[in-house]
Order: C-alpha cells, then structure tokens, then sequence
C-alpha cells in the first residue's frame, strides 16, 4: 500500500472529520440515528489503517502488475472527495444543520456548484472516500463499509428529500429533484423519495 496514498485518504478522512465543528450547526442533541449514520467516518479509516499494518484480516492483495492502477484509482477518488466537498462547502451562504436533525428548516434550495448535478454533494464526497479507502485495501471488510456507507446515506438523503419536497419549498425542489441524481449526475429514479 503507498504511504502516500493513505495519508492522503486519511487526511480526506480528517477534513471530513473537521466539517461538523466547522461547517455544520448542531441544533440538537446527537441521536442514535447520528451515530449509525456516521460510524463509517471512523470505522473507515480505523480498517484502513488496520490494513497498512497488516492486522485486518480478509484484505486481499492485488497482483503487482495491478498496484500503480489501484493506487492511482484511489488518489484520483480521494482527490475528487475533497474538491468536490471543498466546492460544497462553498456553495453554502449559512451553516447547514447536520442530517440528523429533524428540526432543520431550510432557508433555500441551493442549485449551483456541485448541487447543479448532484442533490447531496457532501454524500458525493463521503461515498468518493470510502470508495478510496476501499480501493487502498481491497477486500470484504472494506467493501463492506462501502456498502453501508451507501446505504445509510442513501436513507438520510431519502428522508431529507421528503421533508424538502414537504417543506415550503418544495415546490421549487420537485423540479430540481426531477434534473439532477440524488449521488451521481444524471442517475435519477423514476421514484427516489
């Protein structure tokens, strides 16, 4: 595994890590449903680092000739998590509440930056960063998070988007919904919420 390459993803890992103390206002307390949806930013990194010290069982090892791909794979993906949460971070004129909160009443529908192809670029970002982790150490425990990274998130957002679509503002949010894919542009459901 390339040290440089896992301090990358780890400072990925970090700067996520940072968000909700920076970016992110908490209008009430940390629910369980806030500890099931972020156990991912720990459990992530902690499995990779287990990895590069050889301690995580099941870690498969690429062949060679597969390193320099998977690596580069891996850097491209982090890379991409940060610019895309970085341009996230800056689309924003206030401080989101965190995702657990059901209290949260949205100021505005932001349709620009990474929001004008995705409807959760912040998810974008975390799935980019486990998908990175995973690539730096392949195998079932880290396809694993991966897979509930997506899954858990994927329930978040469906329920932020019913409350949206519910919300006064839904009517300036349906048609944004119908364009743009809830993770990856262009992928969009006939029923998503």
């Amino acid at each position: 595994m390339s040290h440089a390459a896992l301090e990358l993803v780890l400072l990925n890992y970090a700067f996520i890590a940072s968000l909700p103390a920076l970016f992110f206002r908490r209008t009430g307390r940390l629910r369980a449903a806030w500890w099931l949806t972020g156990l991912h930013f720990g459990g992530v990194p902690a499995c990779l680092l287990l990895a590069a010290a050889g301690w995580l069982p099941g870690t498969w090892t690429p062949p060679a000739a597969w390193q320099p791909g998977l690596t580069g794979l891996a850097v491209a993906a982090s890379a991409a998590s940060l610019v895309v949460l970085a341009m996230a971070r800056g689309c924003q004129r206030v401080r989101l509440a965190q995702w657990h909160m059901e209290s949260d009443a949205p100021a505005e529908i932001v349709t620009w930056g990474p929001y004008a192809w995705v409807r959760h670029p912040f998810y974008l970002g975390y799935l980019l960063a486990a998908g990175a982790a995973a690539l730096l150490a392949p195998g079932p425990i880290m396809a694993g998070w991966v897979g509930y990274t997506w899954a858990v998130l994927a329930r978040t957002a469906r329920r932020e988007e019913r409350r949206l679509l519910a919300s006064a503002l839904g009517a300036e949010y349906a048609p944004y919904m119908a364009r743009t894919g809830r993770f990856l542009p262009g992928w969009r459901r006939g029923r998503e919420p």
